[in-house]
């Protein structure tokens, strides 16, 4: 370890131990161990009382609360009206602690953009931390009324619970009435949190943090020590949403000094700061599974209270087994290219370090094709999606659901069924097409992000990062402004190619409107287009910017 390096640790070390919070780093060796034995290894018996079936759950709105319907306006997570329903629920044939057959709970709508969905999902937290349902307080019901077939997230989480190095939750299909009326299928997944920890056999004291808009970069205005005075939870919250942390986020802290602090090796780093196989498995598993959603959100950080360890837990799949190849989401709109592959992850400063090492990334590969060739197999997945439609699809293809599936304009229940059993065998497929993808997106130099200034004398200085090739082939760049967001090559104004630098002075443009693009290009010929993009409301333009003068 370099001096400069150590005396950043001891720097910091002293000023969070002698903080008012009593908040303090633990330093590798200093009650933690390296090897196997400190892997993130569950209690799988938990879910030995779960049901591979449909739960029929019958929920009743009480006096004394928010009707339904005020409950199924709260369209926004981010304000302070948060309409809660009084509610008990009831399970034919199910008895709570007590021998009742029915508990009473507190009812809200839950979710970030499925709140604006037709069919809303629901939590409901039932008031006695004893008298459980399944052994759930939290009851989270998903809709996912974005996913054609209704069954990736379950579909996910299930596999995950026989993949070593990696925790799952516990889910369940649930068929739910309120009030008497049927709302359709619903999943119940697991709330992730000191009941989760506990029931797992994992530390329920550990540190637990939930990834809101977190790419691993040390804000230093807002990632702060709880006991700074700047220190504002709602702020750091925004970033990451904070389920656990005992030391006050003091060894979320050093964890991402160290990973930002380019002067130690990122492997160093990862050897210190993270299990490197619970890290190489969730990230082959997002990219087998085509789950864009995980740079910055849609997982939990987790971190024993006695280790400096950190794991990556997974969360939100739904959005997984290529989402964005739906019938309707493939045809509202192109994904941006550098989703394809690990570029997809680039902008998260943990990942862009760590495949920047060239033995980081055949490591990763060995672990894509593992988890291809013995786990997410083609037979595999099928033989489950389809004990999964025998359960399901004579609930989802009846009112209140058949009308909300996101289906292509079909006009029969016979048209929507064969697109939704296309679908659901299309899943099968996927793991080795991503793998595909990801091995030939791997030739591509990774993406950028691009940005202007106006300088004293009306010159436009246009700067971009530094773009990177994972084989260490050469880079140009070819930068383009244009009338049009098009790039027609009538409405193109200015262009410069083969730039080797990663900035151009541009001046005598009139006033008016224009867009600039730079194209990456390494020297096989495989190319690359910023992370930026143009929304004109109608159309999404990838990688490029809009300027007026």
């Amino acid at each position: 370890m370099s001096s400069s390096r150590i005396i950043l640790i001891l720097l910091v070390f002293f000023v969070v131990s002698c903080g008012g919070s009593g908040g303090k780093y633990i330093v590798p060796g200093d009650k933690d161990t390296t090897d196997e034995s400190i892997a993130v290894i569950e209690n799988k018996t938990v879910y030995d009382q779960d049901e591979l079936d449909v739960i029929t759950l019958h929920v009743t709105v009480e006096t004394g609360g928010a009707t339904l319907d005020e409950v199924n306006t709260d369209d926004d997570d981010s304000d302070d009206f948060q309409p809660e329903a009084v509610v008990s629920i009831s399970e034919s044939g199910y008895t709570f602690a007590d021998g009742a057959s029915t508990a009473s709970g507190m009812l809200r709508v839950r979710g970030a953009s499925s709140r604006n969905s037709d069919q809303k999902s629901y939590r409901i937290k039932l008031d006695s931390k004893e008298k459980l349902w399944r052994n759930h307080r939290i009851l989270q019901l998903n809709k996912h009324p974005y996913d054609l077939t209704r069954m990736r997230q379950k579909l996910a989480f299930d596999y995950f619970k026989d993949i070593p190095y990696m925790t799952s939750l516990r889910t369940q299909f649930v068929h739910l009435y309120i009030d008497g009326v049927d709302f359709g299928l619903f999943t119940l997944i697991e709330r992730c949190n000191k009941s989760f920890l506990e029931n797992h056999g994992l530390d329920k004291d550990g540190r637990l943090y939930k990834a809101q808009d977190f790419s691993f970069y040390r804000d230093e205005n807002v990632l702060l020590m709880a006991d700074d005075p700047d220190y504002n939870v709602e702020l750091f919250e925004e970033v990451l949403d904070i389920r656990r942390a005992k030391d006050d986020n003091a060894q979320l802290l050093y964890m991402l000094d160290a990973v930002n602090d380019e002067t130690t090796g990122i492997n160093d780093v990862i050897e210190e700061q993270f299990h490197r196989n619970n890290y190489l498995t969730w990230f082959a598993i997002n990219i087998l599974l085509k789950n864009e959603d995980t740079t910055t959100q849609n997982f939990f950080l987790y971190c024993p209270l006695t280790s400096s360890k950190w794991y990556f837990l997974p969360w939100d799949y739904d959005g997984a087994w290529d989402f964005y190849g739906q019938p309707v989401e493939a045809a509202a709109k192109t994904r941006p290219r550098w989703t394809q592959g690990v570029s997809n992850w680039w902008g998260n400063a943990l990942h862009k370090r760590f495949l920047q090492d060239a033995d980081n990334v055949q490591d990763l590969v060995e672990r894509v094709e593992e988890l291809k060739e013995t786990v997410f197999t083609a037979t595999s997945i099928s033989e489950r999606t389809e004990i999964y439609k025998n359960l399901i699809f004579d609930i989802i293809t009846v009112d209140p659901d058949i009308e909300e599936l996101p289906a292509l304009d079909n006009d029969t229940v016979a048209e929507i069924e064969a697109e939704l059993n296309t679908e659901i065998d299309r899943l099968a497929s996927i793991p080795q097409e991503s793998y595909n993808m990801f091995i030939s997106a791997m030739e591509r130099p990774m993406p950028i992000w691009m940005g202007y200034t106006e300088l004293s004398d009306g010159t436009l200085q246009f700067v971009w990062d530094e773009s990177y090739d994972l084989q260490g082939n050469s880079i140009t760049y070819n930068f383009q402004i244009s009338t049009r967001p098009t790039f027609i090559d009538a409405s193109i104004v200015y262009e410069s190619l083969g730039l080797t630098e990663t900035t151009i002075d541009v001046t005598g443009l009139a006033s008016g409107t224009y867009y600039f693009r730079v194209i990456i290009r390494d020297s096989e010929g495989n190319w690359q287009l910023p992370f930026d993009s143009y929304d004109d409301g109608e159309t999404v333009f990838d990688g490029m910017l809009q300027f007026s003068l």
